[in-house]
Order: structure tokens, then C-alpha cells, then sequence
């Protein structure tokens, strides 16, 4: 069994020395919209916070000198020699709390782990 770094593992032998090294690459490119905007109600007090989405696609790569990198992951690979280009999609859907701080929920899907599933992670904290 692969090993994807998920909570989904089980019993795989996983390691997250993939994605610490000193050399990096990353990419991300990210499509955001409005989901609900700012609504005010003659019933309630305050009005509720907008709601937006957001597409993403990242992608990665750390690597120590002397190892060799690709893009994609070959047939004989050792994470101990080389370093193959670390992918993943998703959704995010980001509740602005009053411009003080955002709850976010993100799905990702692992693209070059076939046998993970995708996972989704909370996040609360201030906007960036």
C-alpha cells in the first residue's frame, strides 16, 4: 500500500520526509467566488457573514542536493534518492466572521496518490 500521509493510511509505512528538505518549488493557483454576500434581516440584529468559495490546485516539491527531481514518479522510486513533483485538488468554502477572522473547511484530493481518497481539514483563524 502507498503511503498517502492521510488519516485514511492504515498500516502503511508513511513519512513525511517527502515534503521537508532544504530546496522547495511550489505552485498554487486558485479560482475564488462569492457564495452569499452580506445579507441584512429586518428579524435579526446583525446581518450574516459572506460566504465564498474556492478551486485549487497546488503543487510541490522538496529535494536535498544530490537527489534526483521529476515530475512525475517513476516505476523504481526511492524517496531516499529522488524527488517526484507532489500534487492535490480541492475545494474550500470560507465564512468571513466580521472581518475579524475566517472559519474555513477544505476538501483535497491527493492527485498523484491513486489509492487515497480525499480528506477535509478546519481551519479558524485571522484573514490573510
Amino acid at each position: 500500500m502507498q503511503c498517502s500521509g492521510l488519516p485514511t493510511d492504515q498500516n502503511a509505512q508513511c513519512n513525511t520526509v517527502e515534503t521537508i528538505h532544504s530546496r522547495v518549488e511550489f505552485a498554487n493557483a486558485e479560482l475564488r467566488f462569492p457564495i452569499l454576500r452580506a445579507m441584512n434581516s429586518r428579524l435579526l440584529p446583525i446581518g450574516l457573514p459572506p460566504l465564498d468559495g474556492l478551486m485549487f490546485y497546488d503543487a510541490g516539491l522538496a529535494w536535498l542536493q544530490g537527489q534526483t527531481v521529476s515530475h512525475s514518479q517513476p516505476s523504481n522510486y526511492d524517496f531516499s534518492k529522488q524527488r517526484a513533483l507532489l500534487r492535490s485538488h480541492g475545494y474550500v468554502f470560507r465564512l468571513n466572521l466580521f472581518n475579524i477572522a475566517f472559519v474555513q473547511w477544505d476538501w483535497a484530493v491527493p492527485a498523484n496518490r491513486p489509492n487515497a481518497g480525499g480528506f477535509g481539514t478546519w481551519f479558524l483563524g485571522a484573514s490573510y
